[in-house]
């Protein structure tokens, strides 16, 4: 992914699901709330 669509997957996924409960295949930890 380019920077600007991993920085917009990084921010679904910290709203969708915080505490990373889908976590297999191609994760993306959701970041901190005000990082980035």
């Amino acid at each position: 992914y380019d920077a600007e669509r991993f920085a917009r997957l990084v921010e679904l996924k910290r709203r969708w699901d915080p505490k990373n409960a889908f976590h297999l295949n191609q994760n993306i930890a959701p970041a901190p709330a005000g990082a980035g």
